[in-house]
């Protein structure tokens, strides 16, 4: 796959124990971790095909639309946002609770991953004349989506 700007950035910040007087405000600022996974990458590559076996040559997945170069077409950008907090408890030496809260792509961009590649198609299978794809489906229209925003909570218990 042809993808000539990826980057990736994946940082953790950690507090520890926070040093206060107050013993509530100590209880609830010490502990804490953030982190997260932040994507930036350019789109996917893709052909103009002709749907259908144009040349005859038994595979209709490679037909290219005349006058067109491979992979000549990108869909949008795709910019990912995954993030994680987590408040530990300590209790005594071994005893260790957790609360986590993660969210996947945050901030719930439409991140597409493939298109309808298809400019032509064949009227049937003896036919030579091209058709333009159902208004429903037109050359380059979003097909499927990388995930939509998710959020989970979990309680991890380490002893």
């Amino acid at each position: 796959m042809d993808i000539p700007n990826r980057f990736g950035f994946n940082p953790v910040y950690e507090v520890g124990r926070v040093a206060k007087d107050n013993a509530a405000a100590r209880a609830l600022l010490s502990n804490w971790s953030f982190s997260g996974i932040i994507t930036l990458q350019s789109g996917f590559a893709y052909s103009a095909l002709i749907a259908g076996d144009a040349n005859r040559d038994g595979n209709a997945a490679t037909d290219r639309v005349p006058g067109t170069k491979r992979n000549g077409f990108t869909t949008p950008a795709i910019y990912v946002f995954d993030t994680r907090a987590t408040k530990s408890f300590k209790f005594g030496e071994k005893y260790n609770l957790s609360l986590i809260a993660e969210a996947f792509n945050l901030f719930n961009r439409s991140n597409i991953a493939t298109v309808n590649t298809g400019r032509y198609g064949i009227a049937s299978s003896s036919a030579t004349t091209l058709t333009n794809p159902a208004i429903s489906t037109p050359f380059g229209f979003a097909r499927t989506f990388l995930g939509e925003r998710q959020v989970q909570l979990a309680v991890r218990f380490k002893f």
